[in-house]
């Protein structure tokens, strides 16, 4: 997180709450860090999404 001073550019992000190589906690860390260094984000939540963005039952 050392390095989020130094993104530019606009950044988006996505996870998925089924998600179980990235866990989303991992994403709320970056988050709290763009947040800290006042980064523009723009995110969205895959609900029951996988890694992939896709639904686990398919």
């Amino acid at each position: 997180m050392e390095y989020v001073k130094d993104l530019t550019g606009k950044l988006c992000l996505f996870y998925g709450t089924a998600d179980d190589n990235v866990h989303p906690s991992n994403t709320h860390q970056l988050i709290a860090a763009l947040d800290r260094a006042n980064k523009p984000y723009r995110l969205y939540v895959g609900v029951d999404q996988g890694h992939a963005g896709l639904r686990q039952d398919r």
